[in-house]
């Protein structure tokens, strides 16, 4: 008994030891290299996804560097959004740490302009816009941040951008200095048009005169009147159906 006993303490010394020199041998696996193994198991669009995450998740662009490919610009045109490049992947951190210079570090693509666009509006600096090699895309940047001006609209080499620039300085003016004469320099950009800039000017100046005399669309510059003044009387002067219903309802409920 006593050696039966023997043989079992001597067998359990022997598998403790050789566990204890298996365990030694077997290489550590940091929670990193997990998180890699476990993103290595996915299809390849949600692998770079998943490589993307922990990057952004552990604010570290060395893994960007590593595991995720890098893309022309062209190439970045033509590849499927699902699949994450480097760039975004930049991108992504330079975003979540509100850090240009993670920008500077990317080359010129799509995502290093939507990356400068991105910090641009974060810390309001037309600055940064300024960094934006495409000039529509700079256009729409300072358009973003509201700072367009006449000096600005000048500068741009498109004769097509520096119209529609142009209106938009006019437009803000007009309702800024709540002057109706500017909304007529109005006449090419696609997102603007004259009858809303009398409307907004009627709207701040709270002036019905505006909506009378200027305007050609008088219903809707009535309608934004109303709501503004929360008038109803103004509503008995739209003459389309739906233009009045909608005054009259949504301006009673008010």
């Amino acid at each position: 008994m006593k050696k039966k006993n023997y043989i079992i303490i001597v067998t359990i010394i022997v598998l403790v030891i050789g566990g204890c020199f298996i365990y030694l041998r077997i290489p550590k696996i940091f929670p990193l290299e997990l998180e890699i193994l476990l993103c290595d198991k996915k299809n390849y669009e949600e692998r770079l996804r998943c490589y993307a995450n922990i990057a952004v998740k552990r604010d570290d662009l060395s893994i960007c560097d590593k595991y995720l490919p890098g893309v022309s610009e062209m190439d970045e045109i033509a590849r499927s959004p699902m699949i994450v490049s480097k760039n975004y992947c930049y991108l992504w951190i330079a975003t979540k740490r509100k850090d240009i210079s993670v920008c500077d570090k990317m080359p010129m693509t799509i995502a290093k302009t939507t990356c400068y666009d991105s910090m641009a509006w974060f810390k309001k600096d037309t600055l940064i816009c300024d960094k934006i090699q495409d000039e529509e895309r700079r256009y729409y940047c300072y358009l973003s941040l509201k700072k367009i001006d006449l000096f600005f609209c000048e500068k741009l080499k498109n004769k097509g951008l520096q119209a529609w620039c142009r209106e938009e300085y006019y437009m803000r003016e007009a309702v800024k200095q709540q002057d109706p004469l500017l909304c007529d320099k109005i006449l090419v950009n696609p997102r603007l048009s004259k009858e809303s800039c009398y409307a907004q000017v009627a709207s701040v100046k709270k002036d019905i005169s505006i909506c009378e005399n200027f305007s050609s669309d008088k219903d809707d510059c009535y309608l934004q009147l109303a709501q503004v003044k929360q008038d109803i009387s103004i509503c008995a002067k739209i003459t389309g159906a739906y233009h009045k219903n909608f005054c009259l309802t949504d301006v009673k409920a008010k």
